[in-house]
């Protein structure tokens, strides 16, 4: 298992077409934006193997908001020289 800590705007790739994205997060809740193609089933640890209901739906895109969030954080980070 592999423990990451990461900032905003930061992400990881897993192969070549999957992209999990720290959005941010507040107390115990993390927010993750991934990026994977139709076909993977991804579940979160609530849902079981076993379960048929659609626990997610496909964004079409990011909002604008959370875009500029993300573009703003990238801007610092580089702004500081990290």
């Amino acid at each position: 298992m592999l423990k990451v800590g990461m900032r905003p705007g930061e992400y990881i790739t897993i192969g070549d077409d999957v992209k999990i994205v720290f959005s941010g997060g507040t107390g115990r809740h993390i927010h993750l934006l991934v990026e994977a193609p139709r076909e993977k089933k991804i579940l979160r640890s609530s849902y079981s193997d076993n379960d048929d209901r659609a626990p997610y739906y496909a964004e079409e895109s990011l909002s604008k908001e959370h875009v500029r969030n993300l573009v703003r954080s990238q801007k610092r980070k580089e702004a500081a020289g990290n």
